[in-house]
């Protein structure tokens, strides 16, 4: 690992386990003021002033620096038995001082994300320009290259008009003569050769015949067969003086006129394409250059976003906190937690309103709230998903049976027989992207889904994707719900890669594919924003053909819905049934409530 990942790493320990602001856009630059990375002493002082901001934090960088890069722990006893200052945590008050510094550097961030989408759209509007320009370059050189092909088919048909003229005049008489030439050479070559020059319109097109005969003589001389090597060289200057005289003598004034021309024009043609490939060489150069700045803005502005998430959540958990100091908690009865019936879902008040929660902007404190209302009321969910899902109409009556018990005791009495229930098979399959869009309510989903595994009887698979799809069930196995959904997060890779629909569909449909009837339900839960890869709706469509349903939940707004890089359209059209799903109520009402049979 390197020294910068290591730097890169240590920090986001600072930040997610001791609550260290991390501004990540000063970050590099910080670094490239270091002459010597591996100056130890230069790497902290530089670190310290740009990620502490009082005393109690810079003894807490020095001290987790000197283990993380030196190896120094602290001794037992060192601190002189002097009690220690408590380390301020995520949920302590904030001071007025950390209020306005965490408000100023929200604001610079907020700046700082306008500014750089503001480049990111002027660099992709130059990347639109150079691609046009390479476009039209290349319809110019498409051009070029035509017209040289005409110009050349143009001067060949002068010639060969030439040819046909100067029958009977000294050229005829060379043809003649080299005829006879070729009569003592092998009759298939000689016979390939007189077709050349037939065909020869200039005096280029006998440079190829020439050629030939030398390599021939050329091989009679290693023969030692001195009588086909002179005649081959016989051959040779035949057609060397036939060269010498077909343009010189048959061309009239005013075709060598149009010949030059032609041939100027060639020219003029062929040094434009050499300067075209030139600057498009230039223009590719440049493009890739522009592309890597975007990208590079394209990484960075959801790091900035991040950082001020996290700014924001802190000051709003600080807000909430005030409040709770000064309001009395709101009188309740226990009744209004029953006003469903005695298996309905317990809600409060407060809670209606959680469930009201954006899964996009969801804080910390809140999903933790969120899952511990899921958990709490698992059994009734996982009650009312296993009645949907076991077996259907389990006593139809036999009409036949009945009838033949009846005959046998001629109607008196009447026993009724009923048919044999069919034995349900439901499975559920679900598929999330933990990409950073829907990372929220993937955890959700997961968490939920993970609670519920025993109550379908063909039992519930899950995966997990961003680019490829990953089984996650094995974190699930020896630990709980919630240390297995951690796992999965920490598992699947996600720092720096982009969602990939299309890769991950088609591997589910090779994984399922064998397996998957008309009791499999599948759920797919994503924004459907694929980053312009093939789609793989023919293997969706496969899936969806042949089993139960398809279900899409989908996390983005609806509006922004087929806009962009998103194709829901296209994934709607191959049978998948998609849902809007914007809040936890929304993901849990869906959840909690599908049935998984057969309609």
């Amino acid at each position: 690992m390197s020294i910068l990942q290591e730097i890169e790493d240590f920090l986001i320990v600072l930040r997610d386990n001791y609550g260290f602001l991390i501004p990540v856009d000063r970050l590099k630059l910080c670094l490239s003021c270091v002459t010597d990375i591996t100056d130890v002493e230069e790497v902290l002082f530089r670190l310290q002033s740009l990620v502490c901001r009082n005393e109690l934090q810079i003894d807490i960088f020095r001290s987790l620096f000197a283990q993380r890069f030196l190896g120094i722990r602290p001794k037992a006893g060192e601190s002189g038995g002097e009690p220690k200052e408590k380390r301020p945590g995520p949920d302590d008050p904030l001071s007025q001082e950390d209020k306005e510094q965490l408000s100023w550097r929200s604001d610079q961030l907020e700046q700082l994300v306008k500014d750089e989408a503001e480049k990111k759209q002027k660099l992709l509007d130059e990347i639109k320009s150079l691609s046009e320009q390479q476009r039209r370059l290349r319809g110019e050189t498409e051009r070029a290259e035509e017209e040289i092909a005409r110009m050349s088919e143009e001067k060949s048909k002068v010639l060969r008009s030439a040819r046909v003229r100067a029958k009977g005049t000294k050229i005829q008489k060379d043809i003649n003569k080299l005829d006879k030439l070729l009569d003592g050479l092998p009759s298939s070559f000689a016979q390939e050769i007189r077709s050349e020059v037939s065909r020869a319109g200039s005096k280029k097109d006998l440079n190829q015949t020439v050629q030939k005969l030398m390599k021939r003589a050329s091989n009679a001389r290693s023969a030692n067969n001195s009588a086909m090597f002179s005649k081959y060289l016989a051959a040779v200057s035949a057609v060397k003086s036939l060269q010498s005289v077909i343009e010189k003598d048959i061309l009239t004034t005013q075709e060598k006129q149009k010949v030059k021309e032609l041939e100027h024009e060639m020219t003029a043609r062929r040094k434009a394409i050499k300067a075209a490939d030139e600057k498009q060489d230039s223009l590719n150069e440049t493009s890739y250059q522009k592309n890597r700045e975007y990208n590079a803005i394209a990484s960075r502005i959801p790091r900035i976003t991040s950082e001020r998430e996290q700014i924001e959540q802190r000051l709003r958990v600080d807000r909430e906190q005030q409040v709770k100091l000064i309001q009395k908690g709101a009188a309740r009865t226990h009744r209004e937690l029953f006003t469903g019936g005695v298996n309905a879902v317990q809600t409060t008040e407060a809670q209606a309103e959680l469930m009201k929660a954006s899964l996009t902007s969801m804080s910390a404190d809140q999903k933790s709230l969120i899952l511990s209302f899921i958990r709490a009321n698992a059994k009734i969910f996982r009650q009312t998903l296993h009645r949907k899902s076991a077996t259907p109409r389990k006593h139809q009556v036999d009409i036949r049976a009945t009838m033949r018990a009846a005959a046998r005791t001629n109607g008196e009495p009447i026993d009724i027989c009923y048919k044999k229930p069919q034995k349900s098979h439901a499975k559920v399959i679900v598929v999330v992207d933990i990409s950073g869009s829907c990372r929220q309510a993937s955890t959700l989903a997961l968490y939920f889904m993970g609670l519920m595994g025993g109550a379908f009887p063909g039992g519930c698979r899950k995966y997990a994707f961003v680019n490829h799809l990953v089984s996650v069930d094995k974190y699930f196995r020896d630990k709980s719900v919630g240390e297995g959904v951690d796992t999965v997060l920490q598992s699947v890779p996600t720092r720096g890669i982009y969602s990939n629909y299309g890769k991950t569909i088609h591997e589910l449909r090779e994984e399922i594919g064998g397996t998957i009837h008309k009791d499999t339900t599948v759920i797919v839960l994503g924004d459907a924003r694929n980053n312009k890869n093939q789609s793989a709706v023919e293997d969706l469509k496969y899936i969806a053909d042949r089993c139960h349903r398809v279900f899409w939940l989908n996390t983005d707004d609806p509006a922004k819905w087929n806009t962009g890089d998103s194709i829901i359209g296209i994934y709607e059209s191959a049978g998948a049934e998609v849902h809007g799903i914007r809040t936890a109520g929304d993901l849990i009402d869906f959840l909690g409530n599908l049935s998984f049979t057969k309609a």
